[in-house]
């Protein structure tokens, strides 16, 4: 190296080192908009997080009193451990089944021949996973429509697509294109692991997501305890693509228990991270870069984001996975441009849009795009036709349940164009008024794009500290990664123009930052002493990461408590009064809910909707006398009613959804002087509860 390129990378190398020094100093300062404040009244910062907590930063630091004494003192628990064996059991056999039905689908849709060099060693394995996951969805759909949903069904499908697994992967293994136990903890980088270990342990919790409990895992269970899939006119967004919500459905089928495949469904939901860090680990060794996905899958499986979206089941997880999964696959239909290698896209596309419908912007826009340059490059309508018929296979069996139950391919949206059952213009209206794209103010643009890569809570700030030293790639990666900038500025101008971010809708960037940070990352290795640096900005924000995955913030913490007595506490922390009532009914009782639809821990029949839909009650007793009104609730088999006020008056409040003016309490007043309804015992302020005379 002649003097003066190291003069310049001296240079360099003083103003990375002041530019995180700078950074670090500034992220570690500002609050965190979403943790409560102090008892003192002093805001949570991450540097409060991280000194208060690390041994001899703090000099009143206590192990007893600390976030990490706490979490090892929970973790020590292991014993406690062994109620999580079946949910563990079942996870396996349905990841075994999966990736058999995807290795099968690639057979047919992309076979690799003896002498196919388009083949990394492994990836096979992975891209069978995925196709198998995608395929898993719609197979769940295909049968429950039929009414397929009986265990002993189950235990015979799982158990054959098991059978096909073993068969095929002992042909792979003869081949040489099985992924290696070495391989596969490559995926995981080894500091990772404790974050994995938290994240499969925080899966299997019963969880306190609202959304959650009103239809992710809500949907499923009615589906299972039905034994089909059919329409629900009461849960508006069981009408959108439930692919990922068909993990708990089949998990439900083979356990024969909602509870059980609940929390089933909830840890192959938790184990997506690691399909997104295999994609990342085979884009860069397609780039000749390995390094850059070893510390990209690094960077992305220790953000407290990861962490979240495993501990609570949203979709947002498995979105990240289907979103590298199609970068994954256009990079390798662009080189390789084969009719399979498009079939890819499309099915990672369809994959992308089972989870929900706004993943047309971050995932379909971008391999539409791929697609149309593929079409002016080869002078051929096949890619395109491949494309459709792979996204086809996915996703299209969700528009065709929407058809048949609501006439509407994608309801309720473009319900003004294309009409749908059970839905009206004050519905509609209340629903885009909520779900529709927010105003668009320039002044918020900055403060929305900060919030992305550095306020939210639960961003790690290692993304902006190594991705800008992506620039320094040679020419080729540089090219690479700026594309993968493209779509990161897309996914984030996407979300900000075009919905109303809220912020688990940015979520697909995560893979993309974690590439340009990676190759940060990858590139900052002048000499020793900077490479020493880089250790250490990466322990410092590692370390922080993880002081605060460790607490309730990110999600629920108690990872060895025992299962029996969590399915009791969770739900009497969420909603105690619910739960008294709950217990409290005979076996014959069935209870219509008004104002409530967080309702997935209620044992006994239940009637409810959700704000967005038709009000049962109103349904029930509009335009009807006490009389009529007795018959139909004696012919739903409705013993009690529960009313929650508190929600109604949350509903009403300006800015909030709205609530019907047809509930008030002069309307159950009425109903207890006609002695329909009898009030019972009192619950509290905020919720009454009524006993229908027989």
């Amino acid at each position: 190296m002649n003097p003066e390129t190291k003069s310049r990378r001296f240079v360099l190398a003083g103003v990375v080192i002041v530019l995180q020094m700078a950074w670090i100093w500034w992220i570690w300062r500002i609050p965190l908009p979403n943790a409560k404040s102090l008892n003192s009244g002093d805001p949570i910062t991450r540097g409060l997080l991280l000194f208060s907590n690390v041994p001899g930063l703090n000099p009143a630091y206590r192990w007893s009193s600390s976030v990490i004494g706490d979490s090892f003192n929970e973790l020590a628990n292991v014993s406690a451990l062994i109620d999580r064996l079946p949910i563990v059991g079942y996870a396996l056999a349905l990841i075994c089944a999966a990736w058999g039905l995807g290795r099968l689908a690639l057979l047919r849709i992309h076979p690799p021949s003896d002498s196919d060099s388009s083949w990394l060693p492994g990836e096979i394995t992975l891209a069978s996973m995925a196709v198998g996951i995608a395929s898993w969805g719609a197979m769940t759909l295909a049968l429950g429509r039929l009414g397929l949903l009986n265990q002993s069904i189950w235990i015979l499908i799982v158990f054959g697509f098991c059978l096909v697994a073993a068969k095929l992967a002992w042909e792979d293994h003869k081949k040489s294109q099985l992924i290696s136990l070495k391989r596969f903890v490559q995926f995981i980088p080894w500091p990772a692991w404790p974050f994995v270990g938290l994240m499969i342990l925080a899966s299997m919790l019963p969880t306190i997501d609202f959304d959650c409990i009103e239809y992710h895992l809500q949907g499923p269970k009615e589906y299972w305890q039905a034994g089909r899939i059919q329409y629900l006119p009461h849960n508006i967004y069981t009408n959108m693509p439930f692919g990922v919500e068909m993990l708990h459905t089949s998990a439900m089928s083979l356990a024969g228990d909602w509870r059980t495949g609940a929390l089933v469904g909830q840890l192959l939901i938790g184990l997506h991270p690691i399909l997104v860090a295999g994609f990342m680990v085979f884009i860069t060794r397609r780039w000749g870069r390995p390094q850059i996905g070893w510390w990209a899958a690094l960077f992305y499986l220790t953000t407290p984001w990861t962490y979240r979206l495993a501990a609570i089941p949203y979709v947002e997880g498995p979105l990240c996975a289907a979103t590298i999964g199609a970068f994954w696959a256009v990079s390798r239909a662009w080189a390789f441009r084969s009719a399979g290698s498009w079939a890819m896209v499309g099915i990672m596309s369809g994959w992308a849009m089972s989870c929900k419908y706004t993943a047309i912007l971050p995932v379909v826009v971008p391999c539409a795009v791929a697609v149309v340059a593929e079409l002016v490059r080869s002078r051929s309508l096949k890619p395109l036709l491949f494309v459709i018929l792979g996204g086809s296979l996915i996703f299209g069996p969700w528009l065709v349940k929407n058809i048949a139950d609501t006439g509407n391919p994608v309801y309720p949206l473009a319900w003004n164009r294309l009409g749908g059952l059970d839905w009206d213009t004050g519905m509609n209206s209340k629903w885009t008024s909520v779900h529709g794209r927010k105003p668009i103010e320039i002044k918020l643009l900055w403060s929305n794009l900060v919030e992305v890569l550095a306020r939210s809570d639960w961003q790690s700030p290692i993304y902006l500290a190594f991705a800008p030293l992506a620039l320094l790639s040679d020419s080729q990666t540089r090219r690479r990664l700026l594309q993968v900038l493209g779509i990161a500025l897309w996914i984030y101008l996407s979300w900000w123009l075009f919905t109303h971010r809220l912020d688990r809708f940015w979520l697909p960037i995560q893979p993309m930052l974690a590439l340009l940070a990676g190759a940060g990352a990858a590139n900052l290795r002048f000499n020793q002493g900077v490479m020493c640096w880089r250790f250490f900005v990466v322990a410092v924000i590692l370390i922080g990461n993880w002081i605060y995955t460790l607490t309730p913030m990110t999600g629920l913490n108690e990872w060895t408590h025992p299962l029996a007595i969590l399915w009791k506490s969770v739900p009497n922390r969420l909603d105690s009064e619910s739960l008294q009532v709950d217990q409290s009914l005979s076996a014959s009782d069935k209870v219509l809910l008004v104002g409530e639809a967080a309702v997935f821990y209620w044992d006994h029949p239940i009637l409810y909707n959700t704000v967005f839909n038709q009000e049962r009650i109103e349904q029930i007793a509009s335009g009807r006398t006490s009389d009529q009104i007795r018959a139909k609730l004696k012919e739903l088999g409705v013993t009690h009613l529960l009313v929650n006020w508190n929600e109604i008056r949350r509903y009403r409040q300006p800015g909030n959804y709205g609530f019907t003016d047809f509930v008030t309490q002069a309307l159950f007043d009425g109903l207890v002087r006609d002695g329909l309804l009898m009030p019972s015992y009192p619950i509290s302020l905020t919720k009454s509860l009524y006993r229908v005379r027989p």
